[in-house]
């Protein structure tokens, strides 16, 4: 799976489900049938079937932002 098939640019808002919790804070998450591994950095503990609310920061490497209700938690995942 390439990342180019997500066609995500910088600034967009995604929802993502949590699949699984992997080591070292690391999630599995769902977003159109593709799997992202990414890394929590935020205080907040997630639980599998979470629905994230994600901002695309960076694509090289891909970087996102969560975002809770309208304000974000102004940590990179």
């Amino acid at each position: 799976m390439a990342f180019a098939e997500l066609s995500l640019v910088r600034g967009a808002r995604i929802k993502a489900r949590v699949v699984e919790l992997q080591a070292d804070n690391e999630l599995l998450v769902s977003y159109q049938g593709h799997f992202l591994r990414v890394k929590n950095h935020s205080d907040r503990n997630f639980h599998k079937d979470d629905v994230l609310n994600l901002q695309v920061v960076g694509t090289q490497p891909l970087e996102f932002k969560i975002f809770e209700r309208s304000t974000s938690l102004d940590r990179v995942v």
